[in-house]
């Protein structure tokens, strides 16, 4: 079966990823990053200074990213088995604002959590600046799973960060032998966004691979499970 899935850079951010905090008590009013209703750690963190070096820092999926929240945000990591990711978060460095150490629910097509939005409205929290990242490690690599933010849509939204300018002659995403290219790059620093129509892309792992300037490469490995949508 053909399968054309398209790979497109659509903006860059001027905000630095969250370092992790503890999560405290506190007052279920507040804003703040604080323990909330015992199943989430979710807030607002105080500003940070920048971090350094290149990193994914979000795979998501949703038509809910598009518009306005609902009162209430369906959350999914679309794994199989009884072991919920081993990372999870959703942040957005529009104001520090950070979900975390989250009590998910098993079902037959991943683990689920329904977020109450009322933090992120109170906040004004953009609902397209929210980053969210999970993944489970296999043979000590991470295995990044798109979290599902709402319904589903026909593609996956990437963002990289990167604390320096960097070109990249070389961005493709591969898996067994498919290679789709992209062409070269010139990257200031900061976030660069990438959006996949995955398409008819057939179920597996998936690398996306990239190359500097400076010939110096690098990988991510993602999921790709459509049966789970």
């Amino acid at each position: 079966m053909n399968w054309k899935p398209l790979l497109t850079s659509v903006f860059l951010l001027s905000f630095s990823p969250l370092v992790a905090q503890a999560c405290p008590q506190g007052n279920p009013q507040s804003l703040a990053y604080i323990l909330r209703e015992d199943n989430r750690c979710e807030g607002l963190l105080p500003r940070q200074a920048s971090t350094t070096g290149f990193d994914l820092i979000s795979l998501s999926t949703g038509k809910a990213i598009d518009g306005n929240y609902p009162a209430t945000l369906s959350i999914r990591v679309p794994i199989t088995g009884n072991t919920p990711p081993e990372y999870f978060e959703i942040q957005s460095s529009y104001k520090n604002y950070l979900l975390n150490k989250v009590t998910f629910s098993p079902g037959a097509k991943g683990f689920t959590f329904p977020l109450k939005t009322t933090i992120l409205q109170k906040a004004e929290i953009p609902s397209k600046s929210l980053e969210a990242l999970a993944f489970f490690k296999r043979n000590g690599k991470p295995i990044h799973i798109p979290v599902i933010l709402g319904t589903v849509s026909d593609k996956y939204d990437f963002i990289l960060y990167s604390s320096e300018r960097r070109s990249f002659p070389t961005v493709e995403i591969r898996s067994n032998g498919r290679t789709f290219k992209l062409p070269p790059q010139k990257i200031p620093k900061k976030y660069i966004y990438f959006t996949w129509s995955y398409q008819n892309a057939p179920p597996g792992i998936y690398e996306l691979y990239l190359v500097d300037d400076q010939n110096q490469p690098r990988s991510f490995w993602f999921q790709h499970n459509p049966s789970l949508f």
